[in-house]
């Protein structure tokens, strides 16, 4: 599962951290208009850099996606995590279904779980205000 098959399903999008527009312009980061565009050339500040720093081969490369790990994750560090999130599900998700899930549907109905757990959540403090 890409990432960007894991965020589009949803309709979500995958965002780093620290990049809105805000956070950018308050921190001096933004950059001249001629570091961002060139004629038709997009992102020249940031194609140098990589020419610079990785290469020029490796910066001409097109974009391309990349498979998380979702596997490892939920076999390592997201075990339990996962096991636990998924368990709060029951009763709408079948356990023995759940539990011989492949790796893509364990993420899924983690995030789910995750999901509900935060909106449960929400909905909990805006009843007692």
């Amino acid at each position: 599962m890409t990432s960007t098959s894991a965020t589009t399903a949803p309709s979500t999008q995958p965002r780093s951290p620290f990049t809105g527009a805000d956070i950018c312009h308050g921190a001096g980061l933004a950059l001249p208009d001629r570091e961002k565009v060139r004629g038709v050339r997009t992102k020249v500040a940031i194609r140098r850099l990589a020419r610079e720093r990785l290469g020029p081969e490796l910066a001409r490369r097109p974009k391309q996606g990349f498979d998380p790990p979702v596997a490892r994750w939920l076999q390592g560090d997201l075990r339990e995590l996962s096991g636990d999130a998924i368990a709060t599900l029951d009763g709408l998700v079948d356990r023995q279904a759940s539990v011989n899930a492949g790796p893509a549907q364990r993420y899924a109905l983690t995030m789910l779980a995750l999901w509900r757990a935060g909106l449960e959540s929400r909905a909990r403090e805006l009843v007692r205000h």
